[in-house]
């Protein structure tokens, strides 16, 4: 369970800051509490509620009730100091009423199942998954020279396999993991270099400069849609890889333009929840896996109810 100490010792010297007796004092300007620095529902709620109670003198329970659509101050004060778990709806509501967007909203959720969590194993599990999540956020660095970065599927590649603790990273250890010869590696190293995403360390082992990355999205950008043609390329080529190394899958959906970004809206967050699963430290016993998605319209708009075949 080292992934749920690690996450306790990370959040205390934080969380430590609202329970500071300066958190009162006249000449100390408070923090508003933020939810990503906590790691049980019923802390942050108490937190939020002194600090109103601090920045708003007329705050109280009763106003708060009203504010987050609860029947009575009496209810939400038992959710508040921990009398009373959160069901599913409850918590809904509160992230709605609280305005959760994006990463807040996330880890908002997932505190609610880790706070609720009976086992040791599942509050390991969720623990891992806020950890990733955290991670995911407040490193991933956006690439500027993206251009060149994508210019070759290799570059991502070996910049990920860079990110591994238990990795070797010279060029001799990294080539026959990419199959390619340490010579294409060490090409690829110093053009990484160039673009400030890798650096050579005194032990001649290179290292990622960026924990994590990111290629901004720039649809209809003419090298991204190159680099997306090469990785096809490579797609069909992994025909010849064994089956448990590959999968492939296709699936024709009816969709209208609403439908199409509630689809691709929902494949990020899956995306999201992949990565924060799968992300790990160390390579060992893994593999490099590539997933490459591609959705595009096969037939015409049906515009009409009805439409007539074209006579002969």
């Amino acid at each position: 369970m080292e992934e749920v100490r690690n996450l306790r010792v990370q959040m205390h010297s934080r969380k430590s800051l609202y329970n500071d007796s300066r958190f009162c004092s006249d000449n100390f300007m408070p923090k508003k509490p933020s939810v990503t620095e906590y790691l049980s529902v019923h802390h942050y709620l108490n937190d939020l509620y002194k600090y109103r109670k601090q920045t708003e003198p007329d705050f109280s329970y009763e106003l708060w009730a009203q504010e987050l659509d609860f029947k009575n101050r009496s209810f939400l004060r038992q959710i508040v100091t921990g009398r009373r778990g959160l069901t599913s709806d409850t918590a809904k509501q509160l992230a709605v009423r609280l305005n959760f967007q994006g990463i807040e909203r996330q880890y908002f959720d997932l505190l609610v199942q880790y706070s609720r969590a009976r086992s040791l194993e599942k509050q390991s599990l969720l623990g891992r998954e806020l950890m990733s999540l955290l991670k995911s956020e407040h490193s991933q660095q956006e690439i500027e020279d993206y251009c060149e970065f994508v210019s070759a599927t290799l570059y991502p590649k070996l910049q990920t396999l860079l990110s591994f603790k238990d990795v070797r990273k010279t060029p001799e250890h990294l080539a026959p993991l990419l199959r390619k010869s340490p010579e294409e590696i060490t090409n690829a190293l110093k053009i990484l270099e160039r673009i400030n995403l890798a650096t050579q360390e005194d032990d001649e082992e290179w290292k990622s400069v960026p924990k994590s990355f990111k290629v901004p999205e720039a649809i209809g950008d003419r090298n991204l849609l190159e680099y997306h043609a090469l990785s096809l390329r490579e797609a069909i080529e992994a025909r010849s890889l064994p089956k448990e190394q590959r999968r492939y899958l296709s699936l024709i959906l009816p969709l209208n333009q609403q439908d199409f970004a509630a689809f691709w809206e929902e494949f990020n967050k899956f995306k999201k929840d992949m990565i924060r699963k799968f992300d790990v430290e160390d390579l060992r016993d893994r593999q490099l896996f590539q997933m490459n998605l591609n959705i595009y319209a096969v037939s015409e708009e049906m515009v009409d109810s009805k439409i007539d075949p074209t006579p002969t």
